[in-house]
């Protein structure tokens, strides 16, 4: 009879309050979260920033939108298979969230740079390979990035900065039903293999525009360096030059 009260009471517990399941106790441990009768998964990094992994990846999935608006993709697919097959050579050999799922993405710019979002999109500029001598350097730029996102940085740029967690989160975006719940890497690399998928970027960034408070220094470094209004965002690709005068700009001719 006690133990039956027991299991009663915990079962209450569980039901009626919101209650973490399990602490982290190590570097990749699952956490379960049950919240308004829902269970979330968690592991030790996005819990410790007070995010579920579906969050994160719908964090990384949103930054991508205006990421892609402002440079393109570049849809050259031995390109991106190259690269992709260095990043899972790393991440085979030092991963340590085994439910983050990473993908590379190259941008079609001559800028030279690359980028990182929360929940494993990685994205590195067509000027950036261009200048690249071997793989170890691409090697060491990937790696670069991982570590970024497996310590979660972006997550607790995120965090420490309540404006624009709850900006990013409140942002409503208009996509094809196949997408709009799957806000993860799937989910973008679906919607870059639409035909269209330019236009329903374009669509979105109005959203963005109409959200000042997504200014989150260091998520987008191009942006948060000096450029503070969404105008002045859409500028960054005339303004590089100014900014770089030292760096000569690739041949657009030359593919990779």
């Amino acid at each position: 009879m006690m133990i039956l009260r027991f299991i009663l009471i915990l079962f209450s517990l569980l039901i009626f309050t919101n209650i973490t399941l399990a602490e982290p106790a190590s570097e990749d441990e699952e956490i379960f979260i049950i919240e308004d009768y829902e269970i979330y998964k968690a592991d030790t990094v996005s819990y410790k920033y007070g995010f579920t992994l579906d969050q994160e990846n719908s964090i990384g999935f949103k930054y991508s939108i205006p990421l892609i608006g402002l440079f393109g993709y570049y849809n050259d697919k031995p390109a991106e298979t190259y690269v992709n097959e260095v990043l899972q050579n790393i991440i085979s050999k030092s991963k340590t969230r085994s439910n983050i799922k990473y993908k590379a993405f190259i941008l079609d710019t001559t800028a030279i740079n690359s980028y990182c979002l929360p929940g494993g999109y990685i994205f590195i500029t067509k000027g950036l390979l261009k200048i690249l001598d071997n793989e170890a350097e691409l090697a060491g730029l990937l790696a670069h990035q991982i570590a970024h996102i497996e310590k979660g940085n972006s997550l607790k740029i995120i965090a420490d900065t309540p404006d624009c967690r709850e900006a990013i989160q409140n942002l409503k975006l208009q996509l094809p039903e196949s997408i709009k719940n799957n806000l993860n890497i799937d989910g973008l690399e679906k919607l870059l293999s639409l035909t269209d998928y330019q236009e329903i970027i374009n669509s979105n960034l109005e959203e963005y525009k109409n959200q000042k408070k997504l200014k989150c220094s260091g998520i987008l470094q191009p942006f948060t360096r000096k450029y503070y209004t969404f105008d002045d965002y859409l500028k960054y690709k005339d303004e590089i030059k100014k900014q770089l005068p030292n760096i000569s700009e690739v041949d657009d001719e030359n593919d990779l």
